[in-house]
């Protein structure tokens, strides 16, 4: 199988279908692992969690139990701050949702390698992109994924394509599927332009980060 996004969704599927004894090839697109969990070190040596910040796991959460052991509680104060005529109100989350946050260590980018050395997922492309798909006629695919810096695509092969992405990435993806000519029928077509439209009709907002670091 080929699993295109190494975020967390796309490390879980890659770990199911390995623990089913399939062999995964695992595409991402980035320089690290994890999609939106992701940390970035600047120029002066600042450390930033400048995605996803922690994780809100109850008691029994799976991935508290798949992380074994890279996760912690949070150590620091975290609440809301509100601006308006008085000045700058902050006012902190109650300990008991305190008690649900946990961090990964020691950023929250190494959370994504963890869970795949975990799963024993060793064949991993990073900094490539899957530029297009073509449906085969005995049912299985061919994958053109190109390396950042690379002229020429590498092609993989696999019964099993599946993207774990964002759905505009996803869509991207979609767009560039072609048939082998005794592969492409009105079914196979009808699917793809199910899924199409359905990546298409997602609507992203965007999240901005404002890293900020103090001397």
């Amino acid at each position: 199988a080929v699993v295109v996004g190494g975020g967390l969704a796309g490390i879980a599927c890659a770990t199911a279908l390995a623990r089913q004894g399939v062999a995964v090839a695992l595409v991402e697109q980035g320089r690290g692992l994890g999609g939106r969990v992701c940390t970035r070190k600047t120029e002066c040596g600042a450390v930033f969690d400048h995605g996803a910040q922690y994780f809100n796991l109850p008691e029994g959460h799976a991935l508290a139990e798949a992380a074994q052991g890279n996760l912690q509680p949070w150590s620091r104060s975290i609440g809301t701050t509100r601006v308006d005529s008085q000045g700058v109100v902050f006012t902190p989350h109650s300990d008991a949702k305190l008690d649900a946050i946990r961090v990964a260590v020691p950023a929250m980018s190494n959370l994504g390698r963890a869970l795949c050395e975990q799963a024993a997922l060793s064949d991993i492309m990073l900094s490539t992109r899957a530029t297009a798909a073509r449906y085969t006629t005995d049912g299985g695919w061919t994958i053109a994924a190109k390396q950042r810096g690379q002229d020429a695509p590498t092609h993989l092969t696999s019964r099993v394509l599946v993207s774990a992405t964002s759905a505009l990435s996803c869509g991207r993806l979609l767009s560039t599927i072609t048939f082998d000519d005794e592969a492409k029928t009105e079914e196979a077509a009808q699917s793809l332009g199910f899924m199409q439209s359905q990546a298409a009709a997602v609507e992203s907002p965007a999240c901005w980060a404002l890293m900020v670091a103090f001397d």
